[in-house]
């Protein structure tokens, strides 16, 4: 199984790499952005969706 990850730093629980790495040892994707809060969708849209494109982009 492939897992996505996208870290945002206004998250109250922001995961470092090395942490997602260990519980997700099928870790495709991971990404720490520079904006963005614990509702990344709808503070920073366009962001999110580039993200989103991101992740999946690794999956196919």
């Amino acid at each position: 199984m492939s897992i996505t990850v996208a870290t945002f730093p206004g998250e109250t629980r922001a995961s470092p790499r090395i942490w997602a790495e260990a519980v997700y040892p099928g870790l495709a994707y991971f990404n720490s952005v520079e904006r963005g809060g614990l509702f990344p969708a709808w503070e920073e849209p366009e962001l999110f969706a580039t993200e989103a494109r991101s992740a999946f982009r690794t999956l196919r």
